[in-house]
């Protein structure tokens, strides 16, 4: 009675706490899809998944992670962009540039190209009130709130004067490597990040890899196109189940359904006079093509 006594009465004098959990950036199984834009120019330039692996790359003094850089495939436009929806492609190339300082927890970033010194990239050790200079620009923490991720796990989200934000493990409102881009006339649009294949966070989470689905000759055919109201669909080869989805041309999905029998028709009657893009896959197939509502 008298040693309970005394660790409660040690416990309440020194008001025993535990810090809570820092939520790392880079980890493993983690991916981002991210891409520049210009409100100027439909679609996107220069889509990109970015991926860490083992293995770090000594500049400066400093270890740095290595990731892996994917080029995101699309239809590609006469000016250079790419429109959704996207395939990761299967090339990739190696580069180094970001080190994560959990005990300060700060993430800093390397560009020899443009600034052959360190420049923070994030700081999740600030309260409200502080002035951040990341990257290029002060702004001022105006608050932190909770933000729930798909997965169900809580995160803080860190809000700046000027409406951007970032987020612990998930990165800044335009991407990995652009965490406070303001969306006015140009910048990065962060599509989704994932970890172990689960979603986190992302309004375009739908993004597969092109070596494990893509064949040569076509899986599916589609008719009539255009369409007036209803679009049949033949499965070749007896491939079945299938998911089938529509898109506008800016990558929003505006159906979605899945086949398990053929020829099936569907109706698209609710979709509005356009151009779509569909897609077709599963474990074993991607294809995809341009369809016409009249």
């Amino acid at each position: 009675m008298k040693q309970l006594f005394l660790f409660l009465l040690f416990s309440t004098t020194l008001n025993v706490s535990f810090p809570q959990k820092y939520h790392r950036i880079i980890e493993l199984n983690k991916f981002w899809d991210e891409a520049g834009y210009n409100q100027q120019v439909i679609c996107y330039f220069y889509p990109n998944r970015y991926e860490f692996i083992e293995g770090d790359s000594l500049i400066n003094g400093h270890y740095y992670r290595l990731y892996k850089v994917y080029p995101l495939l699309g239809d590609s436009t006469w000016y250079g962009a790419v429109c959704p929806p996207f395939i990761a492609d299967t090339s990739f190339m190696i580069s180094a540039s970001i080190r994560e300082d959990t005990l300060t927890q700060k993430v800093y970033y390397y560009n020899q190209y443009q600034n052959p010194t360190d420049q923070l990239l994030y700081d999740f050790s600030i309260s409200p009130g502080d002035t951040l200079f990341s990257p290029g620009e002060y702004r001022i923490l105006d608050s932190i709130v909770d933000i729930v991720l798909f997965n169900g796990e809580i995160r803080k989200k860190f809000c700046f004067n000027d409406g951007c934000y970032y987020i612990e493990g998930i990165g800044g409102s335009s991407g990995l490597f652009h965490p406070l881009t303001p969306d006015i006339v140009g910048g990065c649009k962060r599509f989704c990040v994932k970890q172990n294949g689960i979603d986190l966070l992302g309004t375009q989470c739908n993004i597969k890899f092109l070596g494990m689905t893509d064949i040569n000759a076509p899986s599916v055919s589609v008719y009539p196109n255009p369409i007036i109201d209803l679009v049949t669909i033949n499965l070749i080869n007896s491939l079945r189940p299938i998911s089938f989805e529509v898109f506008t041309s800016n990558g929003i999905k505006v159906f979605s359904t899945g086949v398990d029998h053929s020829p099936i028709s569907i109706s698209l009657d609710n979709l509005k006079p356009g151009f779509y893009i569909y897609v077709f896959y599963s474990e074993t197939i991607y294809q995809k093509g341009k369809l016409v509502k009249l």
